[in-house]
C-alpha cells in the first residue's frame, strides 16, 4: 500500500451522482456548455472533490481532491488502499496531465502517463488517459466548498475501509502546533499522523503529515522502512458517502518514491 513505483493516472467521464454515495453534486457552470461566454475562452476549472470509478473491464471506485494549483491525488483500487497523483491543466473545457504517476494496484497498466479530457467547473470531468484506454466517470462533489472546520473532527473514532481492524480516535483539542494529532498501526507499521488547517483556505480538506515506525513487540516487522526518512506530506478530506463521514488520507513523500492512500469510515 506504499512504497510503490507510480506510472500513468486516470480521469473521468460525466455519470453524476456514481460513486458519490448519497451527497449531492453540484453541476455549476462558469461559462457556456462549450466553455465560451462573449466570444473569447473561458477556463473551465478541475479543482474540487471528485468521486466516482475508473473503468478498464471492471469499474473501481475513485474519490479524490485537485488543488488549484491542478495537483490531484485520487484514492483507488481495493477499498481506495491505491494512488493516483500527478498534476493537470485546464485550458477552455480542456483538461491535460503530461505526466502523472500511478500504483500499480489500480490495475490499470500503461506505458503512456498522458491524460487528455473535457472539464466542466462544479460539473463533471471525461477523459481517457494514456494508452491503457481506461475512462473514468467522475462527478464534483459540492461539499468541498464547505467551509473547513477542523474542531468537527474532535473526538471522533474512524476505522479503515482497507483494514477494518486499523482505527483511530481524534483527541479533543489541537497540540501545540495547532494541529490534530493520531496514530494507528497498519501492514506492522505504526503510523504518526498530523493534521491541520492551512493558512487562508476557504475549501474543506486539510494538510496531513504522515511518519511511519516499527513497533519491536508485534508480530512481524514494518516492511517500508525507506519511509521513515522522508515524511508522506499530504492532504486529509472529508468525505460524506452513503450518509456516512469518511476522511481521505493521502500523500506521497518529497522523492515520490513512498506514498499512503486510505479511506477512513466514521466507526457507529
Amino acid at each position: 500500500m506504499i512504497n510503490k513505483y507510480f506510472l500513468a493516472f486516470f480521469l473521468a467521464t460525466a455519470l453524476v451522482g456514481c460513486g458519490g454515495g448519497g451527497e449531492d453534486l453540484s453541476a455549476n457552470m462558469d461559462g457556456s456548455a462549450n466553455g465560451t461566454s462573449g466570444g473569447s475562452t473561458t477556463n473551465q476549472s478541475a479543482e474540487g472533490l471528485w468521486s466516482g470509478y475508473i473503468s478498464k473491464g471492471q469499474n473501481m471506485n475513485a474519490v479524490g481532491l485537485i488543488l488549484p494549483s491542478g495537483k490531484y491525488y485520487f484514492a483507488t483500487g481495493n477499498n481506495y488502499s491505491s494512488l493516483i497523483t500527478g498534476e493537470g491543466t485546464t485550458l477552455g473545457s480542456t483538461f491535460n496531465s503530461s505526466k502523472s504517476f500511478y500504483d500499480p494496484d489500480g490495475l490499470f497498466v500503461s506505458s503512456d502517463g498522458k491524460i487528455s479530457g473535457t472539464v466542466t467547473t462544479k460539473g463533471n470531468l471525461n477523459a481517457v488517459f494514456g494508452k491503457s484506454n481506461a475512462n473514468s466517470s467522475l462527478a464534483y462533489l459540492k461539499s468541498y466548498g464547505s467551509t473547513p472546520t477542523i474542531s468537527n473532527l474532535f473526538g471522533k473514532a474512524f476505522s479503515s475501509l482497507y483494514s477494518p481492524s486499523t482505527s483511530f480516535t481524534f483527541p479533543n483539542q489541537l497540540n501545540e502546533e495547532d494541529q490534530l494529532e493520531t496514530s494507528f498501526l497498519q501492514d506492522n507499521c505504526y503510523f504518526s499522523a498530523k493534521i491541520g488547517n492551512i493558512a487562508n483556505n476557504e475549501n474543506n480538506y486539510f494538510s496531513m503529515s504522515l511518519r511511519v515506525f516499527d513497533i519491536p513487540d508485534k508480530t512481524g516487522t514494518c516492511q517500508n522502512t525507506t519511509i521513515k526518512s522522508f515524511p508522506i506530506n499530504g492532504y486529509a478530506v472529508p468525505w460524506t458517502n452513503n450518509n456516512t463521514l469518511h476522511l481521505i488520507l493521502i500523500g506521497v513523500d518529497s522523492n515520490q518514491s513512498n506514498w499512503f492512500s486510505s479511506v477512513f469510515k466514521l466507526k457507529d
